[in-house]
């Protein structure tokens, strides 16, 4: 007998009902087609988002910068479950933050800009879907948006200079971010900003010479705590970053204590297990972190001829079996392999290097390897 199934919903899924025997089929999440701020209507069951605007500041609590010039925004005076939001049963909240606030309490500064999302202001929130941002805004501190299970949109409008540390943490259902480019040079973007957010397309801005600005501030993301991440954006013209057949180089060479640049690139970080992905060509260093936490689906891996430093923590926690290394690392000014570039590479059995037992003693001579692993030099065996 052939089911008549009819589709059922709430705000986050929806799933098929027999309207016969009332089998029901798995639930699966809304696939919105939206505009940034505008209503979402599901492709699959026509289930139709209504976004209650919130923007009341009586109860939000905001607070005075040292100067008296600015303000914070802290949150709000009550949980937001127990303030008098408009009655919609599916609470569907797009909260507004002011660009001006003007306190009653302090009445002689008059309107003065909200220029900073203070630490933990809406941390655990659970009933905010989207956060509209206004132009003033050059802070976003500590957790500011942290644990927000509903969160799914909100807009980094150019202006912003800092993202804290754990900012977006653990928002699952945010799944795509624009960095700005006026991101300041000494503290950005923290590197655990998106740490296990749900976002699945991140896009970098556009950078091109001369930059006045950091550049390498997005080497140093968390990506292998971004387990959702489908995609990196390039935007606009981009001097230092690529986007290829799934892995991100940073453009720029390695600087020598001669003086000297090589014109080579760096590997950042890849998206999937690797098999689209010519290990072999192309980049001079591999930075920290690049292969941590990956499943690769051929672990025996060859890197770039043209290889010369391996940074910190490379392979931890990557199922990578077996490694085959060129010879110019050992040969090359300032080459180096971290101390802990193989720590916790559990799987790792062997390294294949194109040098001497002699000059591994110098090149891997801090290097940490756990008992067992081999490294195959050209004139022998070292097993630790």
């Amino acid at each position: 007998m052939s089911h008549n199934y009819k589709y059922s919903y709430d705000y986050n899924q929806h799933w098929q009902v027999c309207s016969d025997c009332k089998t029901a089929t798995e639930k699966e999440e809304h696939e919105l087609a939206l505009d940034d701020w505008y209503d979402g209507v599901c492709s699959s069951c026509n289930y139709h988002e209504t976004i209650v605007e919130y923007s009341d500041t009586q109860w939000m609590v905001f607070s005075l910068d040292a100067g008296n010039n600015c303000w914070m925004f802290e949150g709000f005076r009550l949980p937001l479950s127990d303030l008098p939001l408009p009655a919609l049963p599916t609470d569907i909240i797009e909260l507004v933050i002011p660009a001006y606030y003007e306190s009653p309490m302090y009445p002689e500064f008059g309107a003065l800009p909200v220029t900073t999302i203070g630490p933990e202001a809406l941390k655990g929130e659970s009933k905010i879907r989207r956060v509209v941002l206004p132009s003033t805004i050059k802070y976003i501190e500590s957790e500011a948006f942290a644990d927000m299970p509903s969160l799914s949109h909100i807009g980094i409008r150019e202006g912003v200079v800092h993202i804290g540390s754990q900012a977006f943490a653990r928002c699952e259902r945010l799944k795509e971010m624009q960095l700005p480019s006026t991101l300041d040079s000494n503290f950005g973007v923290a590197e655990d900003a998106l740490d296990f957010s749900g976002i699945e397309t991140l896009r970098l801005p556009p950078l091109d010479f001369p930059r006045d600005q950091n550049e390498l501030q997005f080497l140093d993301l968390h990506y292998y705590n971004m387990p959702s991440l489908k995609k990196i954006d390039i935007n606009g013209i981009n001097d230092y970053y690529k986007f290829e057949n799934n892995a991100l180089y940073y453009k720029i060479g390695l600087r020598y204590s001669t003086g000297s640049e090589d014109n080579g690139s760096r590997l950042v970080t890849f998206i999937g297990d690797g098999s689209d992905i010519d290990f072999t060509a192309g980049y001079t260093s591999i930075e920290d972190c690049a292969f941590k936490n990956k499943q690769l689906a051929n672990t025996d891996l060859y890197l770039s001829q043209e290889l010369v430093c391996i940074g910190s923590k490379v392979f931890e926690n990557c199922n990578v079996k077996t490694i085959h290394i060129s010879a110019k690392i050992a040969t090359a000014i300032d080459s180096y392999i971290r101390d802990d570039a193989f720590e916790n590479a559990n799987d790792l059995t062997d390294i294949y290097i194109e040098c001497t037992k002699y000059d591994w003693s110098y090149l891997g001579k801090y290097v940490k390897l756990r008992s067992g692993v081999v490294v195959h030099c050209t004139d022998g065996n070292v097993v630790y």
